[in-house]
């Protein structure tokens, strides 16, 4: 068996040519792998020159089906041999496998990129945007806790909740790693999901980055005091074009809000910084820490409890960020409306990397996702302020349903 791994345009293929038996099924395997682990969700295997499968070589594609979905990937089969195709067919894997004869059957708003300037609207002026379209599925979400204990910080054991992580693709919130309340309850602290990947930062004296990367089939376990997570595709990657001086982060979001489709939208954000406002807790909101659940935004215990410096800090840093952006909160159901903070119409936290260089192909936004989180060294997760400026970079947009 000969297997080759190209790209046309945004679409990953790999041709296999020959018998797919057990003798060959774990080289198959192997380069499914290197694809998927470079942040390839929509994966075609041309097998116009398979001249013969074995169930070895079935188990492989079953197994590719079941992975990419559970991370809202999808693999297509394309111009299978009839022989082989009866195969397929006899196995009952054609009952829900997407077969096609050639790519043109593939959605061809996935390759394609337009750009955009705002010019008729002066708190937008001057902003370009490379984009380029998808045809992403709807995404859903999932709010998580509550943030009504947050003020007096009175969380128990029994306000958390738990979920494996591969439900979660992305997710902004206060959240740890952990099997028992009593090792994580005064870990807590900003945390953000990114293509399942977990950050967090525990709020303790001297904070370190917990990280976890996934494994579909490892089930770690996720636990929120508060926050949402979210589930969808792209349905466009925004490339912020080369401007004079950074861009803040509110006037970018307003300007994708003009480009997305729904009142309400995920994004998810790769960039490099132009200065950046964030702010993180001192110490975990649980009520153990704060016995009388006094108020702690209240100016005599706010420096006790959150880190809010009052420059902006990190210049030159890339960062990767997930949260919620809505164009019109009057129009928000109202069990959404405690996701947003009082007067604001994004929520998103971010993780902080190293100093590092990033490809300016609006076509690797993803692989650049599961390079930079696999690659750079990060340092500190935040909630991210709108007043943050971006130098350069990417806003992935995830339509979103409002119910």
């Amino acid at each position: 068996m000969n297997i080759i791994a190209k790209k046309t345009g945004v679409i990953d293929i790999i041709e296999i040519q020959g018998r797919i038996d057990g003798l060959t099924a774990a080289e198959l395997k192997l380069a499914i792998g290197r694809c998927t682990d470079a942040g390839v969700r929509l994966l075609v295997f041309d097998c116009s020159a398979v001249t013969y499968i074995s169930s070895a070589g079935l188990r492989v594609f079953i197994q590719t089906h079941k992975s990419l979905g559970l991370i809202g990937g999808k693999m297509i089969l394309m111009s299978v041999p009839g022989a082989v195709k009866e195969v397929f067919r006899i196995s009952g894997m054609d009952n829900f496998m997407s077969f096609i004869e050639s790519l043109s059957e593939v959605e061809s708003s996935e390759n394609t990129v337009e750009t955009i300037t705002f010019t008729d609207e002066p708190e937008l002026e001057g902003i370009t945007f490379e984009i380029r379209v998808g045809q992403g599925r709807k995404g859903r979400i999932r709010p998580l806790g509550s943030s009504a204990l947050l003020e007096h910080a009175a969380y128990t054991s029994g306000d958390v909740v738990t979920l494996p992580q591969h439900e979660i693709p992305y997710s902004a919130g206060l959240a740890v790693l952990g099997n028992e309340f009593e090792d994580y309850q005064n870990l807590f602290g900003e945390a953000v999901v990114i293509n399942h990947r977990f950050f967090s930062y525990p709020a303790v004296k001297r904070p370190f980055v917990d990280f976890s990367g996934f494994i579909p089939e490892n089930p770690t376990r996720l636990n929120f005091l508060t926050g949402f997570g979210f589930t969808g595709d792209f349905s466009r990657v925004l490339k912020i074009a080369p401007q004079v001086g950074p861009l803040s982060l509110d006037k970018l979001l307003g300007a994708a809000g003009k480009v997305a489709e729904e009142n309400l939208f995920g994004v998810v954000i790769l960039a490099v910084s132009g200065g950046i406002s964030g702010m993180h807790l001192r110490k975990s909101p649980v009520k153990s820490n704060n016995p009388a659940q006094s108020d702690i935004f209240d100016d005599v215990h706010f420096a006790e409890w959150m880190n809010f410096p009052v420059d902006s800090e990190d210049i030159h840093k890339v960062f990767m960020a997930a949260g919620l952006v809505v164009r019109d909160p009057l129009l928000l159901p109202a069990h959404l409306k405690p996701l947003f903070p009082v007067n604001s119409r994004q929520h998103l936290h971010a993780v902080v990397f190293e100093n590092g260089l990033l490809s300016q192909d609006i076509t690797e936004f993803e692989p650049e996702l599961q390079r930079v989180m696999a690659e750079f060294e990060a340092q500190k997760v935040v909630h991210l302020l709108s007043s943050t400026l971006l130098q350069s970079g990417f806003i992935g947009i995830i339509n979103l349903e409002s119910v």
